[in-house]
């Protein structure tokens, strides 16, 4: 869960929340929390500084274990998918070899 009022440093909560264990999650829609979890599929989305809805979607979850089960299962694949170790260490190197690139020509060109 990533709480009601929760900005910034949220996004950077949810990896850790979902991957290991394939939790539900519930969170506010505040900053970057939309762009990760698609309200219903990957986690249940309620809005800022309302904790009736936390409470309600929470609720929901120890309710309905199939949906509970469904969203862990979603969260862990879109975690895996967008954010593991190995892609953010690609996309890195991609960074570094570029700007090394970019280097060896602009070099090449004044040389």
């Amino acid at each position: 869960m990533v709480g009601s009022g929760s900005t910034g440093s949220a996004t950077r909560s949810l990896s850790p929340a979902t991957s290991p264990l394939s939790r539900p999650v519930v969170a506010s829609r505040v900053g970057g929390i939309p762009e990760v979890i698609e309200d219903g599929v990957s986690g249940l989305l309620v809005p800022p500084h309302d904790p009736k809805a936390l409470a309600g979607a929470i609720i929901r979850l120890l309710k309905d274990h199939p949906l509970a089960d469904m969203i862990g299962r979603a969260g862990h694949d879109v975690v895996h998918e967008r954010f593991c170790i190995g892609l953010m260490v690609r996309a890195v190197e991609r960074i570094y070899d570029d700007g090394a690139r970019t280097v060896r020509i602009s070099g090449a060109l004044t040389s």
